[in-house]
Order: C-alpha cells, then sequence, then structure tokens
C-alpha cells in the first residue's frame, strides 16, 4: 500500500466506533431535485427558516417564555465541502455544563458529518438530511478537504430552547452577528403543513419580520462576505 493510502486509512481506522442508526437502505435512496438543492426520499427532515436577528436579547427572553431553560449552549464550528449535489459539512460541538444564556462551551462533544439537501428559498423551506455521528478524535474533515476541497467554515455560538417539537436555535456568528433558526421535526404526528403552522405561530411570538428571512445557509452568507 502506498504511504498516502496508508495515511488515509490510519485517519479513517478508529477504535470501538458505534454505527449510527442509518437507514439499510441509504445506497438504494432515489434522488430528488427541488430548486438548487437534492437529496434523497426517505431521509428525516426538518421544516425550517433562518432569519436575521435585530435583538438577541428579546428573541432570548420570547424563547424563554415557551421554554424556560435552554436544552443546551453549544459552541459549533462547521466546515463545509465542495460536493456535487446538497451540502456536506461536518460539525465539531462542545456544549456548556449547565444550559443557561451565555454560558460558556467547553465540553467536547462527538463531531457529526451532516449531508443535507434544502432549496434556497426566503420562509419555511424542507431540509432532508442524514447525519453520521464520529468521535472528536477523528480526521475525517482532513480527509474531505484533501479529496474534495474545502468550501467555508462557519463558527458559532448556539442557544438551542425546544418547544412542541421546534428547535429554536439563537445564533451568534462569527464575522455575521445574530440569527435566528427554527425547526420544526417531520415525522408521521408532524406533516409539512401541521410544522408550517408551528412555525408560523412561533415566528409571530418572536416578532420574525418577512424582511428578515434569509434564503441560504451560513455558508453562502460567509463566501459573500468574501
Amino acid at each position: 500500500m502506498s504511504s498516502w493510502r496508508w495515511t488515509v486509512s490510519r485517519w479513517l481506522v478508529l477504535p470501538q466506533v458505534r454505527v449510527p442508526d442509518v437507514p439499510p437502505d441509504v445506497g438504494r435512496f432515489r434522488w430528488i431535485s427541488a430548486g438548487a438543492a437534492a437529496y434523497p426520499a426517505g431521509m428525516p427532515a426538518n421544516l425550517e427558516i433562518k432569519a436575521k436577528l435585530p435583538d438577541p436579547a428579546a428573541a432570548h427572553r420570547c424563547a424563554a417564555e415557551l421554554s424556560p431553560r435552554p436544552h443546551s449552549v453549544e459552541r459549533q464550528v462547521d466546515t463545509y465541502f465542495t460536493v456535487p449535489r446538497g451540502r456536506l459539512k461536518l460539525r465539531r460541538r462542545w456544549i456548556a455544563d449547565e444550559p443557561w444564556i451565555g454560558a460558556v462551551p467547553h465540553r467536547e462533544q462527538p463531531c457529526e458529518l451532516i449531508a443535507y439537501g434544502r432549496p434556497d428559498a426566503d420562509g419555511a423551506r424542507r431540509s432532508d438530511y442524514l447525519l453520521l455521528p464520529l468521535p472528536p478524535e477523528c480526521r475525517v474533515d482532513d480527509v474531505l478537504e484533501l479529496a474534495a476541497g474545502r468550501d467555508a467554515r462557519v463558527e458559532k455560538t448556539r442557544t438551542v430552547f425546544l418547544h412542541d417539537n421546534v428547535r429554536i436555535h439563537v445564533d451568534e456568528v462569527e464575522g455575521l452577528g445574530s440569527f435566528l433558526e427554527l425547526e420544526a421535526i417531520l415525522d408521521e404526528l408532524c406533516d409539512e403543513r401541521a410544522a408550517a403552522r408551528k412555525i408560523g405561530r412561533l415566528r409571530a411570538h418572536l416578532g420574525v419580520r418577512d424582511e428578515d428571512l434569509i434564503a441560504g445557509s451560513y455558508r453562502e452568507l460567509i463566501r459573500a462576505r468574501g
């Protein structure tokens, strides 16, 4: 085996890595186009919005009325890679010991390799994804950067609230500012129509205006900044 192939294998072979719950027929997924995004049918999915946040303190207060204690406070570093369809990112995560607003995340968590497809559109849009947990010491980001190329890097602090099966994210993104995300989980108990109603109610409660909605992801905002 050449030294390069041995090096890649050494990065990828990790002891005691639990294989996550991935649908057994993932290799046979049917890919569907949705605007600029493409995703396979049968993946887990959310309905979500992203918006600029002019007053993060007010957003924290409004979210706390629905969920008095944050679910988590996290530091996240997302590295996006160049792929032919959808989006692919590796997320490295640190969480605070106690999830209170303003807590400092320092405890490293398993990282997550996330492939997802989502159209770039204002308002609520569907995001289909697969998530692969990996141990924090893995070097899969080095492998992907070598093989595919790095597209962008996004660093943020995220405060997560949970309400009615919707994740409320109050984000402070380095170099970009403050943002709000709402992610309603789609499942057998909540289809896209029901999820859209949940998001609509939360938008009203949190005061999210149409002009604050963002069509793309933080990746596009970072790339546009240059």
